[in-house]
């Protein structure tokens, strides 16, 4: 089970018409802007890998990824931001 938490409500769209029961992949999403951290545990319940894809850079999240990557965690977490590169003026 993958779980997917993005702030793009495209990538949920997406995460929810590949979630089907006889799909290849089983995924759980949220928006974590939405997600109260105490929600959190009861997602990760079974999940084997994390994937975390914040628009606005890291910060728009940083205590939800503090606790998904606190130490002791042993559950793959992979983090994508959806920031551009400045564009030099």
């Amino acid at each position: 089970m993958i779980l997917l938490l993005s702030t793009s409500d495209t990538d949920l769209l997406s995460a929810r018409a590949a979630n089907t029961a006889d799909g290849p992949v089983a995924y759980r999403f949220a928006n974590p802007s939405r997600l109260p951290l105490d929600d959190l545990p009861g997602l990760l319940d079974g999940v084997d890998l994390v994937v975390v894809r914040l628009l606005g850079g890291l910060r728009a999240w940083q205590d939800g990824l503090d606790l998904l990557l606190a130490p002791g965690q042993t559950r793959p977490v992979v983090v994508l931001t959806g920031n551009r590169p400045p564009t030099p003026s």
